[in-house]
């Protein structure tokens, strides 16, 4: 194959180049000369260019910014920011997302426990009760041919799975900002701001009444649109 007929080298939304020989995505530096030089052939720390001898920062904060660009690129198909932007873009959203999804978990907990109090409770299904909790843990089913279905134990409810693992994203984005040297009067004013685009939304959709059906479509919708207006995409 001529110089001329040899396909140009893939490269990732993030920068990696594709090994053909290793098949993987790797880094984009060069070796020391000392070590024969050419192009390190090390894996990329995913959503970055560079493996995690050449990127320049702890291997934890790399992997922090590369989850935050390989998000972007996964998003709008190729990288509009750098790490930082990133960072602080999807810190943005966890703070709104962990505050959005707590609004609902205290909606959920308090309308569990006055189902609870009057007698009834559609979470059960005639299961015994879970006690206070029970807006936070569920039951779990099991069936046979001689019992049908019947209850066999109980589990943490979805809600409260998706609010912790906001709040654990909020703070791993927080400290990643931290450690890049973003002001952290910066950091307070998104997550003020966040709370904010929370607390409105919430009151938007409370107005609205939504049926359940419309309701399971928020937790979906919103952060998309979210997504598309941090980027600058306010039509997406």
């Amino acid at each position: 194959m001529s110089e001329q007929d040899t396909p140009p080298p893939r490269i990732r939304n993030g920068g990696a180049f594709w090994c053909d020989e290793h098949q993987r995505w790797e880094c984009v530096k060069n070796r020391k000369q000392a070590r024969g030089g050419g192009r390190c052939h090390q894996p990329a720390v995913t959503g970055l260019d560079r493996c995690r001898s050449h990127v320049g920062v702890t291997l934890e904060l790399a992997e922090v910014q590369g989850a935050a660009m390989d998000a972007w690129s996964a998003t709008y198909g190729q990288p509009a920011v750098d790490p930082a932007q990133a960072v602080i873009g999807m810190l943005n959203l966890a703070v709104f997302r962990a505050n959005f999804y707590a609004g609902l978990l205290e909606e959920q907990v308090l309308r569990a426990q006055e189902d609870r109090d009057d007698g009834g409770d559609p979470y059960t299904k005639g299961a015994p009760p879970v006690g206070e909790g029970v807006g936070l843990i569920g039951h779990t089913y099991s069936a046979d041919k001689e019992y049908g279905i019947f209850a066999s134990g109980e589990a943490i409810r979805g809600l409260v799975l998706l609010e912790g693992q906001e709040r654990d994203r909020v703070v791993r984005y927080a400290k990643a900002a931290h450690d890049m040297g973003i002001a952290e009067r910066h950091i307070r004013v998104a997550e003020q701001q966040a709370a904010q685009l929370a607390d409105a939304i919430r009151k938007i959709l409370d107005g609205l009444n939504l049926s359940p059906d419309q309701q399971k479509v928020v937790p979906r919708l919103v952060p998309s649109v979210l997504r598309a207006l941090a980027a600058g995409n306010p039509a997406a």
